[in-house]
């Protein structure tokens, strides 16, 4: 395995349980000695003692005292890098976490205990970030936050490396993208494109597949080049057509009526009291989707999540309201408006470019 991460780069490792991605980052947070070869981050040794105030480092199973509250978990460790309290604060609010400093992190929501551990990992500003799994297995609001502040990080200078099990929001964010195999490294994109989360996926695929055709046929391969430098011509390599996507069409209920809707019929669906609804040209009907589902359906089709409880055809806002410093809504060329939470408004001036 071979793997460098400069300053202001985000890189994911992406790979399926075993694939060694946890492994590979309590190796470089120096939490399990290395078998061979070496590693140095910002300079330093895992093991050195100067090398855990150059790291950040978080797992998706470790990272927290569980019987601690937030704030304890946060002051502890502000007490022995010798952080002021007002670091607490910010993190604490930038992560919105401020509701819940004095709840245990044995009582915190997955997406809670996640931010939690990315805040810890934060608190003594590190150069570097190492991050197993930060946004696995949580809700979609603090997913889509953990992706808007390591990416921020990265931004900002911190070279970060981030492991998944392909979150498209880490995805959009990644500057590069690995793929993890049973210890081995496949680098499969030098410079994603952050808004193209899809066509990342597909490069891992690809690279996926081309490193196996190299295994499986590499006197082929080797054929292949001698013939291109013998008569001065190029070695194509066809990749599969990729398989044509159905419209994601959303069937709706609508009194005893059920109704198809393509996406750009849609203006925007909405959360309320356990159930989800989508506004329509036939007016408000009601889905069995959950909005989470709604949005893995619907992304690729410009929708946008604004709200933990509202997704939004980004086609119909007509104007971004700024109502108080911190308070945003989208208002929508028929006149309705939909509200637009605070980092949501960061993730969207990103987007957008505003």
């Amino acid at each position: 395995m071979n793997l460098e991460v400069h300053p202001g780069e985000l890189v994911a490792v992406v790979g399926s349980r075993g694939s060694g991605k946890t492994t590979l980052m309590r190796a470089l947070a120096g939490q399990v000695p290395l078998d061979g070869g070496s590693a140095t981050v910002c300079g330093s040794r895992p093991g050195d003692p100067s090398h855990a105030a150059r790291v950040g480092a978080a797992g998706e199973a470790w990272g927290l005292m569980e019987r601690l509250t937030v704030w304890e978990n946060l002051s502890l460790f502000a007490r022995l890098w010798g952080v002021p309290e007002q670091r607490i604060r910010d993190l604490l609010q930038r992560l919105d976490l401020e509701g819940r400093r004095e709840a245990r992190a044995n009582r915190l929501t997955p997406g809670e205990a996640a931010r939690l551990r990315l805040a810890r990992a934060l608190l003594h500003d590190p150069p570097a970030l190492l991050l197993d799994e930060p946004a696995g297995d949580v809700d979609s609001e603090s997913a889509s936050l953990i992706a808007f502040t390591i990416a921020e990080e990265a931004e900002a200078g911190k070279a970060v490396l981030v492991t998944t099990f392909g979150d498209p929001r880490v995805l959009r964010a990644a500057s590069k993208v690995c793929y993890l195999e049973a210890g081995r490294l496949i680098e499969a994109s030098a410079a994603v494109e952050p808004a193209r989360a899809a066509e990342s996926a597909r490069a891992l695929e690809s690279a996926r597949a081309l490193e196996s055709a190299r295994a499986v046929e590499p006197a082929r391969a080797a054929e292949s080049a001698r013939a291109a430098a013998a008569g001065g011509g190029a070695v194509v390599q066809h990749e599969p057509r990729p398989a044509r996507r159905l419209t994601p069409h959303v069937a709706a209920r609508k009194g005893d009526r059920i109704l198809l809707f393509r996406p750009e019929e849609i203006r925007y669906a909405y959360a309320r009291e356990k159930s989800v609804y989508i506004e329509t040209p036939e007016g408000t009907c009601a889905v069995s989707f959950t909005l989470t589902e709604l949005e893995e359906r619907l992304g690729e089709s410009g929708f946008f999540r604004s709200h933990k409880a509202y997704l939004v055809n980004l086609a119909y806002v007509k104007e971004i309201a700024s109502w108080t410093r911190d308070s945003y809504s989208l208002i929508l060329k028929g006149g309705e408006e939909v509200p637009l939470s605070k980092h949501r408004a960061q993730e969207l001036r990103v987007r957008l470019n505003w």
